[in-house]
């Protein structure tokens, strides 16, 4: 918890854990990119499977409705809420149902193409009559408001939406129902900013009208299913790449939740500044594994945001720095041990580079008391501590001090490795 407030030190163990991180949006891209494309792919060999039949061509003499229908699908369209991504997509469709009716929507549609739907309503007034769809009194009612309204259609399965609007010419219907549409989204979107949303298909179906009580068609003609499919596999693909958009912030937000906990939680040695003790100095930073260029950037990078000016890419360097304290400090013959309560390989080739470098067998590899139960060597009064980043346990590295200071061996160094 010491660490708490230093955002610096939080992004270092970020970036010192960047696999973990990979891996969890990995699989939140994976995840949420799978469930959308399985889904709507579904949806896809439903309406391929789906017999297709033509258009049923129809005379202008025939009382025929003329649907024009734009099917919306809506999503995705998440709320994050902690590492959980809530679907809005249902929730949204379900507003086009609600401003449906919107007076102000409705006005426009009236004020834009009331006029031309009232002579197309005549006309198809008149061929009903004709046709026998509806009584004789009723062929000189007025067509009103309320008969352009009825007109129009929405209906909502899941988030898919379907918009519609008939009358007895296609193009005129195709016209009212893309307006239609477009004002149905700008309200839907003032209550939703910047949902997501696709257009799937544009489809023109027949029906025959209602038929008045007590009246008697004289003629019986069949409709005819959308000429149009309502999915295609661009569709699909453009909604799986959404999809992966999604999980890729999921995946991000829930990699941070899950490394920010690990960095609270855990009680290792994270950081370098958790190596920094009092009256002892910390030598500096070496590496297990010589980087590449890039390597040594990133390294470098972490070290900075750490406040570290002693991490050294070469480890001749860091030699150096440790054999000039130890002769500031002490006389020559003075031997120093070389200690560690985590990989004892790493600890004896530590003592052998510093042995190499010095020329002669000065520093000894000892295990430490800590892990292993065994006596501090004869004559060794001096020791440096070797350090895991990552591996070390803060509680071990405390303990480790105490007990070197209970046997009167000074503690001269920290040396920390990554």
């Amino acid at each position: 918890m010491e660490n708490f407030y230093d955002l610096n030190d939080f992004i270092a163990y970020i970036l010192r854990k960047w696999k973990i991180i990979i891996v969890i949006v990995c699989i939140g891209t994976i995840g949420f990119a799978g469930f959308r494309f399985q889904s709507l792919y579904q949806d896809y060999r439903a309406s391929q499977n789906q017999p297709q039949e033509t258009a049923q061509a129809v005379s202008v003499s025939e009382p025929m409705k003329c649907w024009s229908e734009i099917s919306v699908n809506v999503g995705p369209n998440y709320e994050v809420v902690g590492t959980t991504g809530i679907a809005r997509g249902e929730e949204i469709a379900n507003a086009y149902n609600a401003v449906k009716n919107d007076n102000e929507i409705m006005t426009q549609m009236h004020d834009q193409f009331f006029e031309q739907a009232k002579i197309y309503g005549d006309k198809m007034r008149e061929l009903m009559s004709t046709y026998g769809y509806i009584l004789d009194k009723e062929r000189n009612n007025e067509y009103v408001e309320y008969d352009f309204r009825r007109q129009f259609s929405v209906s909502v399965t899941q988030n898919y939406v379907t918009i519609g609007f008939y009358s007895l010419n296609e193009e005129f219907s195709k016209e009212v129902v893309t307006a239609y549409e477009g004002l149905l989204t700008a309200a839907v979107e003032e209550q939703y900013p910047h949902f997501e949303y696709t257009k799937v298909a544009q489809a023109t179906r027949y029906e025959l009208p209602e038929t008045s009580a007590g009246a008697s068609p004289s003629r019986n003609v069949g409709g005819s299913t959308p000429a149009a499919s309502t999915m295609t596999m661009s569709t699909v693909i453009k909604q799986t790449i959404k999809g992966c958009v999604w999980g890729v912030i999921i995946g991000c937000v829930a990699a941070l939740i899950i490394v920010f906990l690990m960095y609270m939680m855990s009680r290792k040695v994270l950081i370098w500044a958790q190596l920094q003790k009092e009256n002892i100095r910390t030598y500096g930073l070496c590496y297990k594994k010589r980087g590449s260029g890039i390597t040594k950037l990133y390294r470098r990078w972490i070290a900075g945001l750490e406040g570290n000016k002693t991490a050294f890419p070469n480890d001749e360097n860091l030699w150096q720095v440790v054999l000039t304290d130890i002769r500031n400090r002490f006389d020559d013959d003075v031997p120093i041990a070389v200690c560690g309560s985590t990989d004892f390989k790493l600890v004896r080739n530590i003592a052998d580079r510093l042995n190499t470098q010095c020329k002669k067998e000065r520093f000894r590899a000892v295990k430490s008391p800590l892990t292993s139960g065994a006596d501090m060597e004869n004559g060794c009064g001096k020791v440096i501590l070797v350090e895991c980043i990552g591996k070390s346990l803060k509680r071990d590295l405390d303990k480790e001090i105490e007990i070197f200071g209970n046997y009167n061996v000074t503690v001269v160094g920290i040396i920390g490795v990554e």
